[in-house]
């Protein structure tokens, strides 16, 4: 079930993630990325109820967490480096977002990060770390490399199994969307 009351960008932010992974199911990204060589679970069944429920339904992966070893790191890169070329460029990223996925991919970015950036300090490294944060923010924004991006790509979203034992399996995709490469 959906939450319902969202009194935090936090809040908004997770509900508006699990609409962003029906998306990413109902418009064919995991087909196309299937078909591009990366290894997800394909999708069964994408539900909605009127009271707010949501069920996604999908295939289970065949594959064990493991730590990341060099084998499996380079298994995870190459997975990743296959979606960002299946979404390389302005006009494929833009597509991507008009059908559902987010306008700013990734877990972590400043907009959603007000509390943290405020507690920063101010001197230090971290302080000019602050003092940079806006313009690094800014320039991420309008970096003509963009592409689509995983969002929250980590262990905890990976599984290897397949042919090798190595191949990345790779699920979660709540915060999918437009990012710079």
């Amino acid at each position: 079930r959906m939450p319902g009351k969202c009194s935090s960008i936090g809040d908004r932010r997770k509900k508006d993630s699990y609409e962003v992974e029906a998306r990413f199911y109902e418009g064919g990204h995991a087909e196309r990325l299937l078909a591009a060589g990366c290894t997800l679970p394909k999708p069964l069944l994408v539900e909605r109820k009127g009271d707010g429920q949501l069920t996604i339904l999908m295939e289970k992966l065949d594959g064990r967490n493991s730590s990341m070893g060099d084998a499996e790191m380079r298994s995870m890169l190459t997975w990743l480096a296959t979606l960002h070329a299946t979404y390389w460029g302005e006009a494929r990223s833009n597509e991507a977002v008009l059908s559902g996925l987010q306008p700013q991919g990734t877990y972590w970015y400043l907009d959603t990060r007000p509390d943290e950036w405020s507690r920063m300090p101010l001197k230090g490294w971290e302080g000019r770390l602050r003092l940079a944060a806006r313009a690094i923010d800014e320039r991420l924004k309008r970096d003509p490399m963009m592409t689509i991006v995983h969002g929250d790509a980590k262990d905890a979203n990976v599984v290897f199994g397949g042919r090798n034992r190595l191949e990345a399996q790779v699920y979660d995709f709540q915060y999918i969307g437009k990012a710079s490469a």
